[in-house]
């Protein structure tokens, strides 16, 4: 079957870190903080929305607040 995929125009077989980086049609969520000289620097990253829709771990649960 791959073989038959790949006589197709345009198609190209992926090498394996190109198939990893793949996320399964998962939302990015997670966007670059600008940098502000009146906040110190953080992780440089934070997530915009959380939910399962979001390909970061991290995003898929909103933080828990105590």
């Amino acid at each position: 079957m791959l073989k038959n995929i790949l006589k197709l125009s345009g198609a190209q077989q992926l090498s394996k870190t190109e198939q990893k980086s793949i996320n399964g049609g998962k939302k990015q969520c997670k966007q670059s903080i600008p940098y502000d000289p009146q906040n110190p620097p953080g992780t440089g990253n934070e997530c915009k929305e959380f939910g399962p829709q979001c390909a970061e771990a991290d995003c898929r649960f909103p933080p828990l607040e105590f």
